[in-house]
């Protein structure tokens, strides 16, 4: 997705993500799939966390997610002053850039 010039694409457009989507226009995020915080695009300059505090993966071979720990390593990892996301199922935020 790098290639593409998303910013100028997206201009005077309503753009509506979720889960990995939002990772994706994050700055940084933390996946439940790798269980880690990995960085996104930059387009948006938040910290993100998709299905807080839901029982997604509960039966994943890991066990469930601690998602304290999601939070904390995600606002210690890389840009601390980044404000945090964390969405619950079914919530969603609007933002104006």
């Amino acid at each position: 997705m790098r290639q593409f010039k998303l910013p100028d694409l997206f201009r005077d457009k309503v753009v509506a993500t979720n889960s990995a989507s939002s990772d994706m226009l994050a700055t940084h995020h933390w996946t439940s799939d790798w269980r880690a915080c990995a960085d996104g695009l930059g387009i948006l300059p938040i910290k993100f966390i998709p299905h807080y505090l839901s029982d997604v993966d509960d039966d994943d071979p890991r066990g469930p997610i601690d998602w304290q720990r999601a939070y904390e390593e995600l606002a210690a990892y890389k840009d601390t002053s980044l404000p945090i996301h964390a969405l619950k199922e079914g919530e969603f935020i609007v933002m104006e850039r």
